[in-house]
C-alpha cells in the first residue's frame, strides 16, 4: 500500500504506459505534471476508501488502476482549414458561385492551406470553417439561379489522407494543399454549427482567416455538438 501512495511508484507507472506509444513526432500532447495531478486526486480517492475500513488495496487493484490511469496518447492532431468563398477560384471568380454545391457534396479533395507550413499527418482530424462570404450576387449566381451567401460557422468534419504518397503537397501553381476526406459533411446534413456557437467552442481562433492548429478538446465538443 505505501509503495502504491509513493509518488516514485507512479513515476515508473507512467514510464512504462508511456512506453506503450509509438510516437511519431515530438509533440505527443501530454503534460507530466497532468499526469501527476491525476493521481494525486486518486491517491486521497483511495487514502479515504482505506480510512473508511473499506479494505486494503491488492495488487490487483493497483493493476486495475493502471490500466485506468492510462491516458490515451495519441498521434493524431487537429486542425482547422478555412474557406473564403469569394476566392476559392480566386478573387471575384465567377465560377465561385459553384463553391455551395462544391460544399454542399464535398466527399474528397486537395484544400488549399495557405502559406502556412503545417505538420499535417496522415490520420490528422480536422474541421472547415467558414469566418465570412464577401461575395455579391452576380458572384452567386450561376444560370440565372442565385445562391445563398454561406453563413460564418463550420460546416464539416474532415480526415487527412494521403494520395500519391503525400498528405501535404504544393501544386503546380505553388499552392499548399492537403489531401481530405470528409467524415461528417454538416452543411449536406443541415447541421452546420453556427457562429455563436462556434466562437465557443474555437475562442479567437473562428475568427482567424488562416489554416491553423486546434486542440483535441475543440474536436471533440464539434463532434458532440453536431450530435
Amino acid at each position: 500500500m505505501e509503495k502504491f501512495l509513493k509518488k516514485e511508484y507512479w513515476l515508473m507507472k507512467f514510464k512504462e504506459v508511456a512506453s506503450f506509444c509509438k510516437i511519431r513526432r515530438e509533440e505527443c500532447k501530454v503534460k507530466l505534471s497532468e499526469f501527476k495531478n491525476y493521481l494525486n486526486a486518486r491517491k486521497e480517492e483511495y487514502r479515504a476508501t482505506i480510512k473508511e475500513g473499506k479494505g486494503n488495496i491488492e495488487e490487483a487493484e493497483v493493476k486495475e488502476v493502471k490500466e485506468e490511469v492510462k491516458i490515451e496518447i495519441t498521434n493524431e492532431s487537429y486542425w482547422m482549414i478555412t474557406c473564403n468563398p469569394n476566392k476559392w477560384f480566386g478573387e471575384k471568380n465567377p465560377e465561385n458561385a459553384n463553391v455551395n454545391n462544391i460544399l454542399k457534396y464535398l466527399e474528397t479533395y486537395s484544400w488549399d492551406i495557405g502559406k502556412v507550413n503545417l505538420d499535417i499527418q496522415n490520420g490528422d482530424k480536422g474541421i472547415i470553417k467558414i469566418s465570412g462570404d464577401g461575395r455579391i450576387k452576380k458572384d452567386r449566381t450561376i444560370n440565372k439561379e442565385l445562391f445563398d451567401k454561406l453563413e460564418p460557422g463550420i460546416y464539416a468534419e474532415i480526415e487527412f489522407v494521403e494520395k500519391d504518397g503525400k498528405v501535404v503537397f504544393v501544386d503546380d501553381k505553388g499552392v499548399n494543399r492537403a489531401n481530405i476526406r470528409v467524415l461528417n459533411n454538416l452543411f449536406n446534413t443541415d447541421k452546420i454549427i453556427d457562429k455563436e456557437k462556434s466562437i465557443k467552442i474555437l475562442g479567437k481562433l473562428f475568427n482567424s482567416y488562416k489554416s491553423k492548429e486546434i486542440t483535441k478538446d475543440m474536436f471533440v465538443n464539434i463532434i458532440i455538438e453536431d450530435h
